[in-house]
């Protein structure tokens, strides 16, 4: 069983909110990420990002920054920061691009 969270609020006519949150039976998983963003425009926006995840054996948190375009069709986010299981290990980086399109 998998269960899914996905909510978005605009706090302004520029800054905004978004939680995505998903946890997985099989394998106890969990995974949330809170962004606040400032949108800088009708294309692009910038914000920062924290969240955590993890399963039955490991549990990690991560923070960083994020930059979003929106184009017609097409969002693209590249996101990047820190992360690392915070109980055994010293933080590393990270970097992600996600790619969303409108149907």
């Amino acid at each position: 069983m998998r269960l899914t969270l996905e909510t978005w609020t605009d706090l302004s006519k520029r800054l905004f909110l978004s939680a995505d949150a998903s946890y997985g039976s099989a394998f106890q998983e969990y995974w949330e990420l809170t962004r606040i963003g400032y949108r800088l425009g009708n294309v692009f926006a910038v914000g920062l990002e924290g969240g955590i995840l993890g399963n039955q054996e490991y549990d990690a948190g991560r923070g960083g920054g994020f930059v979003r375009g929106t184009f017609k069709a097409l969002e693209a986010t590249l996101s990047g920061g820190f992360t690392g299981d915070y109980l055994l290990s010293e933080p590393s980086g990270y970097v992600a691009l996600n790619l969303y399109r409108s149907f």
